[in-house]
């Protein structure tokens, strides 16, 4: 640490520009360490970067998010996406008692992997390894488009 002016305990203190630091071998618990507390931060948070340039930016050689779940095998873990007018119009889902992956667009779910590794589109129960529910276009223009309708045997190949 920087100069410290005001040493609180065990690698925290405040450095010579009053500015608050915690050294990389400190512990920092809100509340009282067995229930839920707030952490108010008004600017930009960087983890292993001195210079963020979004609100949360990490910064490591494999950098890796975890979100990690309290119970066992129990709840959902997420990332929301919102804005002023919707506080969630978007999520990225994993079920936990499920095994599932799904996805919210639009606040409608769109796509969703199930535990077998089929991937559902307009379908939240995917029973094949793609099950795709409504039209399918391939292809870059009009003159070479596939487009699949209905229900569609192509047999034995």
């Amino acid at each position: 640490m920087s100069q410290k002016v005001s040493p609180f305990m065990g690698g925290l203190g405040i450095d010579a520009t009053s500015k608050f630091e915690i050294q990389s071998n400190a512990t920092v618990t809100v509340g009282d360490g067995t229930t839920t507390g707030n952490v108010v931060i008004g600017g930009k948070v960087g983890i292993g970067t001195t210079s963020p340039v979004y609100p949360l930016v990490v910064q490591d050689a494999n950098p890796r998010l975890q979100l990690l779940a309290s119970g066992t095998n129990v709840g959902t873990s997420g990332i929301l996406f919102g804005d002023a007018d919707t506080a969630v119009r978007g999520q990225i889902n994993y079920t936990h008692s499920d095994d599932e992956l799904s996805f919210i667009v639009n606040a409608q779910e769109r796509m969703r992997i199930d535990a077998s590794g089929n991937l559902g589109i307009g379908t939240d129960s995917p029973s094949t390894t793609l099950d795709v529910a409504g039209d399918v276009s391939l292809g870059t223009n009009s003159s070479n488009t596939i487009t699949l309708t209905g229900s569609i045997d192509l047999g034995t190949l």
